[in-house]
């Protein structure tokens, strides 16, 4: 009993707190009551618009069904090329390679190539194919894919031939170019070492004939060594000072043959350096890997464009459908609204 009294007390005691909670509660349920009351209207709404949102449905989606079936297929092949090389760097790069390959001149020698009729745009092709840098494991594999399109496999497999054939004859040509270059730098380390070796030649000549009358005028003087007479001496001052003259020239032609025996060892370094470079570091441009018929098409995707069809119809049919009946509802509003004014409401 005394916990009930003290009960009645507490609630006696705070009215207000009462009444707070009951209109809280009610604001609640209010709150709730409208919110499904705006849901049920867009319900009521789509269910009584819902012939609109179909026919949206099925007009959008049978007309991508049927482009789809009209889209001719597109097949995709591909090959890779190993561009060549010219002392180790590569005859073009990829980039001076695309801009080639893409102007007119090269698109129309492209035309002619695929024997294409007269009434196609040779320009037309840059979009049919694709040079870039092979890369495996996002890594630069050295190589070039050449990639084609074509509305049969056989098509494209014979476009990307006819861009391979392209690269090769032009790059036989670079390839030709390096190959002067590469045989005029031998020819002219030929010829400097044959004049090397003839200019090696006279100076051993010119040694030899200096030695020769070194040994003249070394003999002189020794005949000479015990005659006492002043002509005989002048001569000998005189030979003395001639094979002076011959040893000091005798030390420059030694310098000039060692200096000339070096450059002939510097020649033969060089010959060996560009017959390497020409044998293992030159090559020219061939198809790594050819193109193979394709076994499926690339394009069109119809499963995935059909079904984005269709959602973008089912939510166009949505907007149609709020659309015409914010229409119709806004048409009877002013209706009534004039009707009112009329009436003098």
């Amino acid at each position: 009993m005394r916990g009930i009294d003290q009960t009645m007390m507490y609630t006696q005691q705070s009215p207000d707190h009462s009444n707070y909670n009951q209109d809280n509660a009610t604001k609640i349920f209010q709150k709730k009551t409208e919110d499904e009351i705006i849901l049920w209207d867009y319900v009521k709404v789509l269910g009584k618009r819902k012939w609109v949102i179909i026919s949206s449905v099925i007009i959008i989606t049978l007309g991508a069904v049927i482009i789809n079936l009209l889209l001719p297929k597109t097949f995709e092949s591909s090959a890779l090329i190993n561009v060549g090389s010219y002392k180790n760097a590569k005859l073009e790069n990829m980039l001076d390679l695309q801009i080639v390959l893409n102007t007119e001149n090269m698109l129309e020698l492209l035309s002619a190539e695929l024997s294409l009729p007269d009434d196609i745009d040779p320009t037309s092709l840059a979009s049919k194919f694709d040079i870039e840098k092979e890369k495996k494991d996002k890594v630069d594999s050295g190589f070039v894919k050449v990639t084609g399109r074509g509305q049969t496999p056989e098509q494209s497999v014979q476009l990307v031939k006819s861009v391979n054939s392209l690269i090769i004859k032009r790059h036989d040509q670079l390839f030709k170019e390096a190959n002067k270059s590469f045989e005029l730098e031998i020819e002219t380390i030929t010829r400097s070492q044959e004049k090397t070796k003839i200019d090696i030649t006279e100076i051993e000549a010119n040694i030899n004939r200096l030695n020769k009358d070194a040994i003249f005028y070394m003999t002189e003087i020794e005949k000479r060594s015990l005659v006492d007479s002043e002509g005989q001496g002048r001569i000998v001052e005189a030979y003395i000072m001639l094979l002076a003259q011959i040893k000091m020239e005798i030390e420059v032609k030694e310098k000039q043959l060692a200096d000339l025996n070096l450059r002939l060892l510097n020649y033969d370094v060089d010959f060996q350096k560009k017959e390497f470079e020409k044998k293992y570091e030159t090559k020219p441009t061939s198809v790594e890997m050819a193109p193979v018929l394709p076994k499926t098409k690339i394009a069109p995707n119809r499963r995935k464009n059909v079904m984005l069809s269709f959602i973008f119809s089912l939510l166009f049919g949505i907007f149609l459908a709020f659309s015409y009946e914010y229409c119709k509802q806004n048409i009877k509003k002013r209706a009534l609204n004039k009707f009112n004014n009329k009436a003098g409401f």
